[in-house]
């Protein structure tokens, strides 16, 4: 969207400020993009033009304005799910774990405290697989086997209230559905499949991997994500501070070198030659 700004679009129109952001600093970071860009917001409920420089003060209150609401809300949905955990021993939200499902102690009052009852038939599914994670399946494999989404088994293998706690520790509500050593067991085998360094992978093509070469030992240079990618074999330690860098002729030192991307840069540690 702010690519096309002041292009494809002079005015962006938006229901009303909240609806727009709930967060102070990302609203005035699209207001200063856009504008920068050559286009404007335009709220209709409140008759805002973000443009406007005589009602900057209107803007900015309706903008903490919102943060405040969505903080207070967020206050009082913690304190409802601390109620349920403490008084109730059930998991917050509205969608009991799969093999419960909720039922009221008075059917005839509407009004009357929920309890979880369990659900002889799904609560099978979830003993199977847990039982199928333990002999070593992939969550993808035990999904397949099961018929659930994979998203729906992960969420089952890292619930603790089938072990029957709650996510701050407390005691459930309800006897645990599965042994502490078959939960023990599951998690030792899903993170033998967990990735070392979390977040999407993400492969393309280096440019200059080709053309780069540590001064020291001549590999290679190679562009990674968030780390680095080359270390020479005498410097497998921490590297060393450029001052302690031994003299000339006994070893080189190359400094980092960041491009524009301020997601991947080049480095190289000095070694001993």
């Amino acid at each position: 969207m702010l690519a096309r700004a002041g292009t494809d679009f002079d005015i962006l129109v938006v229901g009303y400020v909240s609806r727009f952001a709930r967060d102070a600093r990302t609203a005035l970071n699209a207001r200063h993009d856009l504008h920068a860009a050559g286009a404007a917001i335009m709220f209709a409920d409140e008759g805002l033009l973000t443009s406007d420089e005589d009602r900057w003060g209107d803007w900015f209150r309706h903008t903490g304005e919102a943060e405040e609401y969505s903080r207070r809300l967020a206050k009082r949905v913690q304190e409802g799910y601390a109620v349920k955990r403490k008084f109730h021993g059930v998991p917050g939200g509205n969608r009991a774990p799969l093999g419960y499902w909720r039922q009221r102690l008075d059917p005839a009052n509407p009004r009357s405290r929920q309890v979880l009852v369990e659900d002889a038939e799904n609560l099978a599914v979830v003993r199977r697989c847990f039982e199928l994670s333990a002999q070593g399946m992939t969550d993808r494999q035990v999904a397949n086997e099961v018929g659930l989404l994979l998203t729906h088994v992960r969420e089952i293998l890292t619930n603790v209230f089938y072990l029957g706690r709650l996510r701050d520790g407390s005691s459930a509500s309800v006897l645990p559905a599965i042994s502490p050593e078959l939960w023990n067991r599951v998690q030792v085998v899903r993170g033998q499949f967990a990735r070392r360094h979390r977040g999407p992978v993400t492969y393309r093509p280096y440019v200059l991997s080709s053309l780069l070469h540590c001064a020291s030992c001549g590999r290679r240079l190679t562009g990674h994500t968030g780390r680095y990618r080359h270390v020479t074999p005498a410097s497998r330690s921490a590297p060393l501070d450029r001052r302690s860098a031994p003299p000339t002729g006994t070893a080189t030192w190359r400094t980092c070198m960041k491009p524009s991307s301020p997601r991947s840069w080049l480095g190289c540690q000095w070694a001993r030659s």
